[in-house]
């Protein structure tokens, strides 16, 4: 079949036989496609326009890989008994025959052209690499690349690297220089075997698809993981840029296929590597900045990633932070009942007493209301509310219920508490009453977060999934998987269209699409991480 994926439809189909179809790929100088099933021991190489057969090319068993070089001069094939075939695409004559080396293996096996067509790389079922010469077949050299079989395997457009992923007992992925068999790095992120790897045409990123039903972006300047695309329900096997690299278009074991739109201005960035552990974070009201909190309060900058300033003046004491509603402060919490405030314009400190001896947890600003809040979690639980322009008191209580694991606010002041049990508390703080509660997860609730408009509330659980609830109904709108870890942390955008989620996994911090629930971005971080 063939699908226009502009407007996503069916424009053609062939039926070649009653089998599983085993592997195709396009050949765009030739306008071919090439072809092959399970059960048959040849390539059909078909017009693109009419998928008319233009010449079938005999297979001494079925092929399992494929792959055209780049100025489509050259074509591959790598069969299920690990003999390797390359045809000129000019007259389609068989040029080389490269035997196999390791074997047969349903699963194992791939093989990828370098970028000028002159070399092939071919990856062995025993786990090693060789890079023979397209022309002769002639070894070039050989390098042992994983314990497993080789299951995928990807040239980066300039040849500078070479990916290989390996099953079935290995995730991750190997980067190689392909000119001296040197390793490169480690990619780590799959919880399953890597089943198909692929560069964009521009190759600034490296897409992977695994048999955990994932397919993960890879920044390929800083080889961050900078996103996940989740939606198969079955083991994805196979993946393709387009041209344009625009689009990536994905397969799995269940027969599905998946259209991910990626433009150039939409890609997600790599913003930056977290230097340290992050324990909390604070986004200014215009969405310019950033504060990330963990040995130093660092302030960035959202657009660039740039790290602006280090307040060398909070450090010490690693408490829960937020900016002034006009942007110009930076509050956060201290020792012995203060909190303290960065005055960014005259880059000075300044503490307000609230009161109380024990450590402050953390301050919220909610602009709607003009209060300042501050929350102690232990030895007890006390919330104090005061006037943000005037310090004066408005109200004080103590939250009652299960344990309490985690509180936030809303703009107009309504208070989320979540509890140990899996359930959500909703509070007025301005009047200290309850105004509901409802089960949330099946264990501990690790992080709560309310949209602007207070009709929305985010949830995070020990069991690594965010939620998004109707607080009208106390509804679930959607489960947001992704994370491997507790979702301890979570903050809305201050426009309300984007989530953050914190975790203590490899993939630190996630961003979703609240209107499409889709993941954006993945941040990642050195070294362990608790929240954000």
């Amino acid at each position: 079949m063939l699908f226009d994926l502009g407007a996503t439809r069916l424009t053609n189909r062939r039926e070649l036989g009653r089998s599983q179809l085993a592997v195709s790929v396009f050949l765009p100088a030739r306008k071919r496609l090439a072809s092959s099933q399970a059960d048959s021991n040849s390539i059909s190489v078909l017009n693109t326009a009419t998928l008319n057969e233009v010449i079938k090319l005999p297979t001494p068993d079925f092929v399992k890989a494929m792959s055209v070089s780049r100025d489509g001069q050259w074509f591959a094939a790598y069969q299920n008994d690990g003999e390797v075939r390359v045809w000129r695409t000019d007259d389609w004559k068989l040029a080389v025959t490269v035997p196999s080396r390791a074997g047969a293996g349903i699963h194992f096996g791939a093989v990828d052209f370098l970028s000028s067509g002159d070399r092939l790389a071919i990856g062995w079922r025993n786990g090693k690499v060789a890079i023979h010469e397209t022309t002769t077949g002639k070894l070039l050299h050989e390098y042992s690349a994983h314990t497993d079989g080789i299951t995928a395997l990807a040239a980066a457009p300039a040849s500078t690297v070479l990916a290989t992923g390996a099953g079935f007992s290995e995730t991750t992925i190997k980067l190689w220089n392909p000119d001296t068999g040197e390793f490169m790095r480690e990619l780590k992120g799959h919880q399953a075997w890597v089943s198909g790897l692929a560069f964009s045409p521009d190759g600034t990123l490296l897409a992977s698809a695994s048999a955990d039903q994932t397919v993960r972006l890879w920044d390929t300047k800083t080889w961050v993981e900078v996103a996940t695309l989740r939606g198969h329900e079955d083991e994805v096997y196979s993946l393709a840029f387009s041209a344009d690299g625009h689009r990536l278009i994905t397969g799995a074991k269940d027969g599905s296929v998946r259209l991910w739109k990626i433009p150039p201005a939409e890609r997600p960035p790599a913003l930056w590597v977290l230097p340290e552990r992050c324990n909390n974070l604070a986004i200014s009201p215009d969405s310019r900045r950033l504060v990330t909190v963990g040995d130093d309060y660092i302030l960035w900058d959202l657009d660039s990633g740039e790290r602006l300033a280090t307040l060398t003046e909070l450090r010490g004491v690693q408490a829960g932070c937020d900016f002034s509603p006009d942007g110009r402060q930076l509050l956060a919490g201290g020792r012995k009942g203060k909190i303290r405030i960065w005055d960014f314009e005259r880059n000075s400190l300044s503490e307000f007493d609230t009161g109380r001896d024990e450590d402050v947890a953390g301050v919220k600003t909610l602009g709607a209301t003009n209060f300042l809040v501050a929350a102690w979690w232990s030895p007890d639980v006390r919330i104090k509310i005061w006037n943000f322009e005037t310090r004066q008191l408005v109200h004080e209580f103590e939250p009652s219920g299960p344990q309490i694991t985690k509180g936030n606010f809303s703009r107009r002041g309504d208070m989320a508490i979540g509890h140990d049990d899996g359930s959500v508390t909703l509070w007025n703080a301005e009047l200290g009453w309850v105004q509901t509660n409802f089960p949330a997860h099946r264990r501990a609730v690790t992080g709560v977060a309310f949209t602007p408009d207070g009709r929305t509330l985010a949830t995070g659980g020990v069991e690594g999934m965010a939620k998004l609830w109707n607080l009208a109904t106390q509804r679930e709108i959607v489960t947001l998987k992704g994370h491997l870890q507790s979702v301890h942390a979570l903050d809305v955008s201050p426009d309300g269209s984007r989530l953050a989620t914190g975790s203590g996994g490899a993939e630190s911090v996630k961003l979703w699409d609240i209107h499409t629930h889709q993941e954006l971005i993945t941040l990642a971080a050195d070294g362990s991480k608790s929240s954000v």
